[in-house]
């Protein structure tokens, strides 16, 4: 069992030390008995005992100190959820328009011969395309109201996340 990788209860276990001056069987002296005493703060290295080259392990940053999360761009968290918001509002507009006129063709089922006389689509095809650009139409308002909803809820939450 390797001790560099044991906690420091773990440690003083093993090696049946006491803790912050109790014993490790006694109970802390604090109002709840379930609760450990809090281990004891470790130095921070200096300047000049840091090593020059990082040390990379299974439990280290890989090689980087990273004391906050870098954002994500140069634009600010608030900015990109006014962008998402406008951009879902502006897809519910189209769809909803589409939407509306696509499926007044579709039931109009006023189908009239093609006025060519080699028409490429026929009449039941035409239909079918309405019906599908409805449909799709559809879903498009679905999603972008979903994503709206989101926003909407999730907006602080994702604006700190974006900002680091």
């Amino acid at each position: 069992m390797d001790k560099d990788n044991l906690s420091w209860l773990q440690r003083e276990l093993l090696e049946n030390k006491t803790v912050n001056s109790t014993s490790i069987t006694d109970p802390p002296s604090s109002t709840n008995p379930y609760t450990l005493p809090e281990p004891p703060p470790e130095p921070l290295p200096a300047e000049s005992d840091l090593p020059a080259e990082p040390e990379t392990g299974l439990y280290s940053e890989h090689g980087h100190r990273i004391s906050r999360v870098r954002p994500l761009s140069k634009h600010s968290g608030s900015s990109v959820a006014t962008f998402f918001n406008g951009l879902f509002a502006t897809i519910i507009g189209i769809a909803t328009l589409g939407a509306s006129v696509t499926f007044s063709y579709v039931l109009s089922n006023n189908v009239q011969p093609p006025s060519s006389s080699h028409p490429t689509f026929d009449a039941a095809q035409v239909q079918l395309f309405l019906a599908l650009s409805w449909l799709l139409f559809l879903l498009a308002l679905a999603f972008a109201s979903l994503g709206s909803t989101l926003l909407t809820f999730f907006k602080d939450h994702w604006k700190a996340d974006w900002d680091g």
